[in-house]
């Protein structure tokens, strides 16, 4: 039978665990004051405090005074009673380690996730407040049921264990009003971003202007031909605007352009999209326009979907993504609105999807199975006429109204972001904030977005749950508004409000979408990206002239 969502009733139960033993012992050793004293296992038990310690402590004053009277001479008379009490004390060393261990292993167990989060099994110890309530935290978790085609597995080198992982990337959320406030939040969050980088702009031109008077050179040729190599970065947000206005040097107006494809969108009136491996070796992204039906209630809701997938490290993960997102979605979709579409089941499902679709590349794909690869995922979802977008890593996607208003509708995931790096270092993985990146189990630079598909080689630590945001149909329907999707090697050399003003003045201009597509393609990479590049142009709906 399916199991949904509706209203603010969940009827998603929380897992019960066997921990009511266990937690009563946990209080019990509170009320006796324990709580600051370290977590044993003993005989199935929990105790506090270390194992014999005024046994330890007093054979360590033996050992001490043997000490004091030479017992570590070769011919004392007191080295085998010197011995056989360094015995005794490494012995009980040994047992209180093991039992602290036995603790933390049993509370893994209980509450499915990592009491201690650290990869070195020595020394894994926690107190009995800090027990109690993680057991409490982790016993109010609202946990789907795992439908992975294949059991999740992580490396020895693992800083959570399978049911740790699962645990946080299959939880739930029943209550439709906290699914709004999430919303709410997801798309201020990337409205913010937006704003930033807005306000980041003018800053960074003044900063150019006073940098090239200083150098005694033209701004336009230190934006584009720095003596610094670090000025690129710094600058390279104010580039595009500066091709497209003809201001950049003539070698950068005239310079031959990498090959671009440009194909229309069927399931769209004047859609496009267009694509080059521009100065990468070769061609890692992915994109996706389809449409399907979700059966819900005995009514079919038909679902466009759109998506753009920027590959890392090889294409077959983006290749899978690509193949196989839209039966997850469907599953999703139709499992958690068995009665009606609601936005707490809608938002669930395109979570879980996700989770779905990064568990299935694995190791049983045989050759089409790349460890090393992974890949964002920018999924747009007109659904009941209202637009979703689920966002997985730092592709983009926003949304240009008729009369040029400018929103994101998405939020780059960068692992030096808070709410990036908390789940990271949650999941027992680290960011190197200066070089912006997510570091690999050894300790290396990984990669540079903090939620990603695939990446096996990251044991878990970056999640493949996306940031959801809703966007309700206008009063006035879809006309005049048109969505656009890339890949961050669009969003390298210009900001979102520039892509804005290219596609509307394009547009305003009678070009075409394939034109604009292509257009915008061909700007970035001038303006110097050297990503793959990938956008998609969607003209949502006809202008009406009466709602100009």
């Amino acid at each position: 039978m399916a199991i949904g969502i509706k209203g603010a009733e969940g009827h998603y139960q929380v897992t019960l665990r066997r921990t009511e033993q266990q937690q009563t012992e946990l209080h019990e050793l509170q009320n006796q004051r324990a709580g600051n004293k370290t977590l044993r296992l003993e005989n199935n038990h929990f105790v506090a405090g270390h194992k014999k310690a005024k046994t330890t402590a007093f054979l360590r004053t033996v050992q001490q005074a043997l000490h004091a009277l030479g017992a570590e001479r070769k011919y004392s008379p007191l080295r085998l009673l010197n011995h056989v009490v360094s015995g005794k004390i490494e012995r009980l060393n040994e047992l209180d380690r093991q039992q602290h261990e036995a603790a933390c292993r049993l509370l893994d167990r209980l509450s499915g996730q990592v009491c201690v989060p650290t990869t070195q099994l020595k020394n894994r110890t926690i107190t009995v407040n800090a027990a109690a309530q993680h057991l409490v935290n982790a016993n109010s978790r609202t946990t789907a049921h795992w439908q992975q085609p294949c059991p999740l597995t992580v490396s020895r080198h693992a800083s959570l264990n399978p049911i740790a992982l699962s645990s946080l990337e299959y939880r739930v959320e029943p209550d439709a009003a906290i699914v709004r406030q999430k919303l709410k939040d997801e798309m201020l969050a990337a409205y913010m971003q937006q704003k930033e980088e807005f306000d980041k702009q003018d800053a960074l031109e003044d900063q150019l202007e006073e940098k090239a008077k200083r150098k005694k050179m033209d701004a336009e040729e230190l934006r584009f031909n720095p003596p610094n190599k670090f000025d690129w970065k710094t600058f390279a947000s104010t580039r595009f605007a500066s091709v497209v206005e003809d201001a950049a040097p003539e070698s950068i107006r005239t310079a031959k352009v990498a090959p671009i494809q440009c194909d229309a969108i069927e399931i769209w009136s004047n859609a496009a999209v267009a694509t080059s491996h521009g100065r990468a070796p070769y061609m890692e992204d992915r994109h996706l326009a389809t449409r399907f039906n979700i059966n819900i209630g005995g009514r079919e809701y038909p679902v466009k979907l759109s998506g753009v997938f920027d590959g890392h490290g090889g294409t077959e993960a983006a290749e899978f993504a690509v193949q196989n997102i839209q039966q997850f979605l469907i599953n999703r979709l139709e499992e958690f609105n068995p009665q009606e579409l609601t936005d707490a089941g809608i938002w669930n499902a395109l979570k879980l999807a996700m989770v779905d679709l990064n568990n299935s590349y694995n190791a049983n794909l045989g050759e089409a199975f790349n460890p090393k690869a992974g890949t964002t995922a920018n999924v747009c979802l007109m659904i009941d006429n209202n637009l979703w977008t689920a966002n997985v890593g730092d592709s983009r996607a926003l949304l240009v109204g008729p009369k040029n208003e400018c929103l994101q509708l998405s939020r780059d995931a960068k692992p030096s972001d808070p709410d990036f790096k908390r789940s990271i270092e949650q999941r027992g993985g680290h960011v190197d904030e200066k070089a912006d990146r997510v570091l690999f189990p050894d300790g290396s630079l990984g990669i540079g977005t903090a939620r990603s598909l695939g990446e096996q080689r990251f044991d878990g630590v970056i999640s493949a749950r996306p940031k959801i945001t809703k966007f309700e149909c206008p009063a006035g329907g879809w006309g005049g508004h048109t969505l656009v999707q890339g890949c961050d090697g669009i969003f390298d050399v210009s900001t979102t409000r520039d892509i804005a003003d290219f596609v509307h003045y394009g547009q305003e201009d009678g070009l075409t979408s394939e034109e604009i597509a292509t257009g915008l393609v061909e700007n970035v990479y001038r303006a110097g990206s050297f990503d793959n590049l990938s956008t998609m142009v969607i003209p949502l709906g006809e202008l009406n002239p009466d709602n100009e």
